[in-house]
């Protein structure tokens, strides 16, 4: 990771968004917008910066009560934090990695020179996921019903195509009905 640092320190005007943006893509600050000055709001700034620039798309997501993500992210991605800044009583954001169990976040990067990271609870975590993921499972038996379920608990935002040869799923497991069962003897 390229670590740029905020340049504008102003509260509620700063660009730490920005460096941060910069950094997990590893560009200098100055070819990245100030997206807290958008006049659509940052989200939608930073959304189309990402899939213009780098064809990725960004989702934001709020924290647990537990302060825990709401599903797994990959581990060791890079994702964006925001809390309060420990400077005032006004946000800030930093850049962060998924923990090893995929729901926790571990500091990794604060674009303040101060480096003092966010006074917790945490308030949402965004991150870049390429809207080019797509998996193919084959067979929608046991393993491959599992598969489907790993990739969902890892890449939540992952397009997934099952393709079965059967009318159902299950592979060679199957419920039958006792009843539908003649005595055949």
């Amino acid at each position: 990771m390229n670590r740029q640092h905020q340049t504008d320190f102003r509260p509620g005007h700063g660009n730490a968004l920005q460096a941060c943006v910069a950094s997990i893509f590893e560009k200098p600050i100055t070819s990245v917008p100030n997206f807290i000055n958008d006049v659509n709001g940052y989200y939608q700034a930073i959304q189309k910066y990402a899939m213009s620039k780098h064809q990725f798309q960004f989702q934001k997501v709020n924290f647990n009560s537990d302060g825990l993500l709401p599903f797994a992210i990959l581990p060791g991605s890079r994702v964006i934090l925001r809390g309060t800044s420990p400077r005032g009583d006004f946000g800030h954001v930093v850049v962060a990695k998924v923990s090893e169990d995929g729901r926790s976040v571990e500091n990794d990067f604060d674009p303040h020179p101060s480096g003092e990271f966010l006074i917790h609870p945490l308030v949402w975590c965004g991150f870049f996921i390429s809207p080019k993921e797509h998996v193919i499972v084959i067979g929608g038996g046991a393993c491959g019903l599992a598969c489907i379920r790993e990739i969902r608990r890892l890449r939540p935002h992952t397009c997934i195509t099952l393709i079965e040869g059967r009318n159902r799923l299950g592979g060679r497991c199957c419920t039958v009905n006792l009843d539908d069962v003649q005595d055949k003897s």
